[in-house]
């Protein structure tokens, strides 16, 4: 059983402690900070003026940390006068005259910092007390079970208490994997991610990826998660279970830190479970990070308000259907557009109305719509404008070149090898001397045809910007 010691700490004291870190607040059961500023601004404002303020609740881990107090309740409070203290933010700038009660002197502190009050509010604000509860040797399960009751009325979002009912080392996970560049680039304000919606998206995609077949209600994560957890002892969890799901989250998350340099507006709560599992897919097929980014940026800046898509992100975005229904249109996209790049099947998508997602495309030249030969000896090179360059061979002892029907001004081939000079012919002239050859080759004295073709203009490397979509 746990014990319990009551304290007085004063503000300056309060201040020091958390200046040298001996104020922990990094319990698992913990709230991050979300009080904004005309919260703070009231708390101070209460301490000038010695209104009553609850108390703070500490948990001292000597087993672990001698020096350590770990706020269990009062995080804002704690932070709040800490920021103050380091002139952080000011005092509100409606707020009322203070009037000593020793001497009935007036003070106008409206928009002050710490810093530049008056000495002698100073003082009285530095030694103003507020009680502290210390409890020791207390378990896992009392520390969670002792939270809940004490915000039992604040109000709390349904991860926050997730959270609570959560092994701490599954928090420490999620802890740690909110913390990566990838999520900084998700548009998720700081509120938000202060009652952890970053986590919770996590959740989510591994609920996905897991293949559960559920909505994203609070009350669907909260049984996701206690799926991972002993029932006869709640501070022990299946790790093996838990770790590999988490272990592919985390390689996604990775490869999709590289697919994206930069916020994207589409990089929202409702969108990032259904791309991080379609990542999973892109991994497995060895697509490259720029090819993906072409491909989902299209799809997304390319959506309309009334496809179906849209509008399972609107309302009951969290629930089972829309889930489901979200995953299965933007798999259904991946497949027709990544996984089959090709002209022909790259379609209109049955969905979505995408048109020309398709990838620059140079037609193949046929080149036995050029030359019928197989093999002759003798070179020349015709070089057409369009980039195709033909180089042949011509055998002069089994080949007959017919110049009737040649246009004027073409040059003579002398059949001693000697070369063809099409440097500055015309266009036209080229293109009876290709005609020539192949009209008067002989059926059956056709012995050696080399085909070179080049592209010379060959398609370029798109940028991330491009709207192109390139084979994996």
């Amino acid at each position: 059983m746990f014990t319990k010691t009551s304290l007085a700490w004063n503000l300056n004291l309060l201040h020091k402690r958390s200046k040298a870190e001996i104020l922990k607040f990094d319990l698992e059961v913990q709230r991050r900070s979300v009080w904004n500023k005309k919260q703070k601004q009231k708390l101070m404002d209460s301490l000038i003026f010695n209104y009553p303020v609850p108390p703070l609740y500490f948990i001292d881990k000597k087993e672990t940390d001698e020096k350590a107090f770990y706020l269990l309740d009062g995080q804002q409070r704690v932070r709040t006068v800490h920021e103050f203290y380091s002139d952080e933010f000011p005092l509100a700038k409606d707020m009322d005259t203070f009037i000593d009660s020793d001497d009935d002197k007036e003070y106008e502190l409206k928009g002050m910092f710490y810093s530049e009050l008056p000495e002698e509010i100073k003082k009285a604000l530095n030694a103003t007390n507020l009680t502290t509860y210390t409890f020791s040797n207390i378990s896992e399960n009392e520390i969670a079970e002792m939270f809940k009751r004490l915000n039992a009325g604040t109000p709390m979002r349904k991860m926050e208490l997730t959270r609570v009912d959560m092994p701490n080392q599954i928090n420490t996970l999620l802890n740690e994997l909110s913390k990566h560049e990838f999520f900084e680039k998700i548009n998720i304000s700081a509120s938000a991610k202060n009652h952890f919606t970053d986590q919770e998206v996590i959740i989510q995609s591994m609920m996905l990826l897991s293949g559960t077949y559920t909505g994203f209600s609070g009350k669907d994560i909260n049984n996701f998660v206690m799926g991972f957890i002993n029932k006869d002892d709640s501070t022990k969890w299946h790790s093996e279970s838990f770790m590999e799901v988490f272990d592919r989250i985390t390689k996604i998350v990775d490869f999709l830190n590289e697919v994206f340099d930069e916020k994207y507006k589409y990089l929202k709560k409702v969108n990032i479970p259904v791309i991080l599992k379609v990542a999973e897919t892109a991994l497995q097929d060895n697509v490259t990070e720029k090819n993906f980014w072409l491909w989902i940026d299209r799809f997304y800046e390319l959506l309309q308000p009334e496809s179906e898509y849209t509008l399972t992100c609107t309302s009951n975005s969290a629930k089972k259907g829309n889930v489901q229904k979200r995953y299965s249109i933007l798999a259904t996209h991946y497949e027709k557009n990544i996984k089959k790049p090709d002209k022909e099947d790259i379609k209109e998508d049955i969905v979505e109305v995408i048109p020309e997602v398709i990838p620059e495309y140079v037609p193949e030249i046929n080149t036995e719509d050029i030359i019928d030969t197989e093999d002759i000896s003798a070179v020349d090179t015709v070089d057409t404008e369009n980039g195709t360059e033909i180089e042949i061979e011509i055998d002069t002892e089994n080949t007959e070149i017919n110049t009737d029907n040649s246009i004027e001004n073409v040059p003579v081939i002398d059949t001693d090898d000697t070369e063809i000079d099409t440097e500055n012919v015309p266009e036209s002239t080229t293109e009876s001397i290709t005609e020539n050859v192949k009209n008067n080759v002989p059926k059956n004295g056709k012995k050696n045809v080399k085909k070179n073709i080049a592209k010379k203009n060959a398609t370029k490397k798109p940028t991330r910007k491009s709207k192109a979509i390139s084979k994996a």
